[in-house]
């Protein structure tokens, strides 16, 4: 490995490398994604029916095994800071995706013990992670030198809900058969995936590197910490991810109460899904038309109103209608929060800025749902107490939007950024 100097992203890109990488972004999400979340429903049915675990249990495996992507920032300056074998995103991207497809494979032959299962997993998604830092390291480069951060950001969350499309009725098809079969598909997503990294990123070699220097990367870590507008942005995804979630107790209440099918719980994604596509699509013309600071505050109130929807969600009829309408709010939430803090990243800090969000995310959403499920199943708060306390939580997001800097959230995307 060897530092590099951030200054060689500076200059703009022409137009055939903005759409080389824009394909690849995409193809990468949406690989990493399926491998991602396809196993997520054969996996927890798995878990609840199988090794007959509660919602507290299934959820601290979930937070347990994402640890990897709570240190995000890690990753980031590794990225931004040292190469490997003289790239930045290359060779991090084509060593993740190989090793997690290897991983997956082992999860096939080994026994599926709960204590294996979440070892297994907890690697796969280091590697996933490592993966996910360097694209989104690409994506900050690309969008920062090009003036199109909320756009290349609002295609990653359509990418994302692309995925869901197929994770969806993906894995509830899978969830009903042998655990074989989602492994296989797994790891062909992340090992197609390196040679088409191999073959279309080109990423020239940085030039004169250096000795590996652990004084650039604490002057990288305190010149992104120093990022008062980063911080906040951090703190709306805190308080937007925080509150007691319902996602493990809804699996509960889906297929205990309302008796719903695995293919069926898992079709709701295609539903999802397209809702917060479309949403995606509608941001990607918004950001470049309305200033940020509006974004976030319809946001934030359309995700309130989407979450206490929720309160409804007692037949399948409604299943459908409640999950689109908040797959659709949820986007156009979430999307001008990413906006946000890749705007607030400084420049040559790409890949930890954007691992910092994402970290402050994951985490705060597995600890929000471990929390949730401990109140349903110790405190034995049904499924609209839950409801009512998430949309509480999110609604002070709002108090956070008067606090950032004007030069920052009152611009377009694509409007040239005022020096902060």
């Amino acid at each position: 490995m060897s530092t590099i100097s951030a200054d060689s992203t500076l200059l703009p890109q022409s137009h055939s490398e903005q759409r080389r990488t824009a394909v690849l972004l995409s193809t990468g999400w949406l690989l990493t994604w399926i491998a991602l979340g396809t196993p997520g429903l054969p996996l927890n049915l798995y878990l609840k029916n199988t090794l007959h675990l509660g919602a507290e249990a299934i959820a601290v495996f979930g937070l347990v095994a994402g640890f990897a992507s709570y240190v995000k920032p890690i990753a980031g300056l590794l990225s931004d800071n040292l190469t490997l074998f003289g790239t930045r995103r290359k060779h991090y991207l084509l060593l993740s995706t190989l090793l997690g497809g290897i991983c997956w494979l082992l999860v096939g032959v080994l026994p599926k013990t709960y204590s294996l299962l979440l070892f297994m997993q907890a690697v796969i998604m280091a590697m996933v992670m490592v993966a996910s830092t360097a694209l989104g390291g690409l994506l900050v480069d690309s969008g920062k030198r090009n003036n199109s951060v909320g756009r290349l950001s609002s295609q990653r969350y359509g990418i994302s809900n692309l995925a869901t499309l197929i994770v969806g009725p993906l894995g509830g098809f899978l969830a009903s058969r042998a655990f074989g079969l989602t492994v296989g598909i797994c790891a062909g997503c992340l090992i197609l995936l390196a040679p088409l990294v191999f073959f279309f990123l080109h990423e020239a070699p940085a030039e004169n590197p250096k000795k590996s220097s652990w004084k650039e990367i604490e002057q990288q870590l305190k010149s992104t910490l120093a990022s008062r507008p980063l911080w906040w942005g951090l703190a709306m995804c805190c308080l937007l991810n925080i509150a007691p979630g319902f996602g493990t107790p809804l699996l509960f209440y889906q297929q205990d109460t309302l008796k719903l099918t695995p293919q069926f719980m898992g079709n709701l994604g295609v539903i999802s899904g397209g809702c917060g596509l479309a949403a995606a699509t509608i941001y990607f013309r918004l950001c470049s038309r309305i200033p940020l600071r509006r974004l976030l505050g319809i946001g934030i109130v359309l995700n309130v109103i989407g979450t206490l929807f929720y309160l409804g969600y007692q037949s399948p009829l409604s299943a459908i209608l409640i999950e689109g309408s908040t797959g659709f709010v949820g986007t156009l939430a979430i999307l001008p929060l990413w906006d946000l803090c890749g705007r607030a990243t400084p420049r040559g800090n790409e890949a930890l800025g954007y691992s910092l969000m994402m970290s402050v995310c994951n985490l705060m959403a597995a600890l929000s749902n471990t929390m949730g499920s401990w109140f349903f199943e110790h405190l034995h708060w049904n499924f609209k107490n839950l409801v009512w306390l998430n949309a509480g939580t999110t609604a002070l997001v709002l108090l956070i939007v008067p606090l950032i800097p004007a030069a920052l959230i009152d611009r377009r995307d694509g409007d040239v950024a005022e020096k902060l």
